[in-house]
């Protein structure tokens, strides 16, 4: 069976449609990803913008948001205290009678405190301010804007590494964090609440958690900290 499907539009252009959605990073996939902004960073050192796609990318990992929920992330939805993350602008789940998406609050990594306390510092952003985005009252298209160019961002940056880019999707990255979520013993229940998934999608989505071998899990615990997994998995209690 062919991988993709290649779907030509009336005007003449053409765009491609993957029949396997469910791809996920393995973690050194996800390592040799990740550090080709690092390496940027490290050359252009001050340069904003290279130091916000970084965190970006990172927050897509590290929240397993959508592009459009983690977009519309503000400062003032951080408890830096407690290493959580309220999520307000979700996905409006019209089958189950939404009107509007239901907010959630998840916990984070302290790696992804640490690095969003210090863009804030650098790009001395405020409480009531955007994460990501600079205008102090952007529209929707600002932000469909905003989401249609960190996709590009990402196909660039997979052809450095030699991944193709044509098995990724941004939403690639939200399926990795439910994967890896699972993979660490993570509680379905508990990554439903992450995710914001009913249990029928979760079972749906996500694979088996015995793909990944022992340099694997150890690298996912580096990854997002051994005292986040403890927290969610409800160790510590």
């Amino acid at each position: 069976m062919n991988q993709y499907n290649i779907i030509k539009k009336e005007d003449g252009k053409k765009y491609t449609i993957r029949n396997d959605r469910k791809r996920f990073f393995y973690p050194q996939e996800w390592k040799d990803f990740i550090n080709t902004f690092t390496e940027i960073r490290k050359k252009r050192k001050g340069v904003k913008l290279s130091e916000k796609k970084y965190l970006l990318f990172c927050a897509l990992l590290y929240t397993g948001g959508r592009i459009n929920e983690v977009s519309h992330i503000k400062i003032m939805d951080f408890d830096f205290e407690r290493n959580l993350l309220k999520i307000t602008t979700t996905k409006t789940k019209a089958k189950k009678g939404e009107k509007i998406g239901k907010p959630r609050t998840i916990r984070i990594p302290k790696i992804l405190i640490k690095m969003v306390k210090d863009y804030i510092q650098k790009s001395k952003k405020e409480f009531k301010d955007w994460l990501f985005l600079d205008k102090e009252n952007p529209t929707e298209k600002d932000f469909d804007n905003f989401n249609k160019n960190a996709y590009q961002v990402m196909k660039r940056h997979l052809e450095q590494i030699k991944l193709n880019s044509l098995d990724f999707s941004l939403h690639n990255i939200r399926k990795t964090t439910g994967n890896w979520l699972k993979a660490q013993r993570v509680p379905p229940e508990e990554i439903c609440l992450i995710l914001g998934h009913d249990f029928n999608t979760y079972r749906e989505h996500y694979g088996s958690p015995n793909v990944f071998d022992r340099t694997d899990l150890l690298l996912i615990e580096e990854i997002f900290g051994h005292e986040y997994f403890e927290a969610i998995r409800g160790d510590r209690r």
